[in-house]
């Protein structure tokens, strides 16, 4: 991987990634507690979604860089 913009734009994913899965990591501890407030856990569900369409332009726009 020698073409620096491609490594940035990778990054970006990356971080898309982890975003997404802490955001899941933190709905999943949450809906197992008794009292969780169901708005927290619509909220919730509403970024992981928002998240996941960020992910397919950001592989695409990495793609546009070759190796």
């Amino acid at each position: 991987m020698n073409n620096p913009g491609r490594r940035a734009r990778n990054l970006d994913l990356c971080n898309a990634y982890g975003i997404n899965a802490g955001l899941c990591s933190i709905r999943d501890r949450l809906s197992g507690q008794k009292r969780t407030p169901l708005w927290l856990l619509t909220a919730l569900n509403d970024l992981i979604e928002r998240s996941n369409h960020n992910i397919t332009p950001l592989q695409l726009r990495r793609d546009e860089l070759q190796r």
